[in-house]
């Protein structure tokens, strides 16, 4: 998941198809936060494709930067360990 944002063509067709409200439902869903690998591959595809100003603004507008936030401030989570 971490490669599909590995270029600015691919983070536009991950934006332009609705890829980046898929990876934000990913990490809101407290279920699959358990999953570690998934986790990561999901928060590193986001954080890769935030670098796009487009990318940003759409991140914004889903709240993506709460989610994330969550996630740190969560004492039985590891994330990126």
């Amino acid at each position: 998941m971490l490669q599909c944002a590995e270029d600015e063509h691919t983070r536009n067709v991950v934006r332009e198809n609705e890829g980046l409200e898929s990876l934000v439902k990913l990490v809101s869903n407290v279920e699959r936060q358990s999953d570690k690998p998934l986790l990561a591959a999901v928060t590193g595809a986001i954080w890769k494709c935030a670098g796009c100003p487009p990318s940003t603004k759409k991140l914004v507008e889903l709240n993506a930067v709460a989610i994330l936030a969550k996630l740190l401030t969560d004492p039985d989570r590891e994330v990126g360990a």
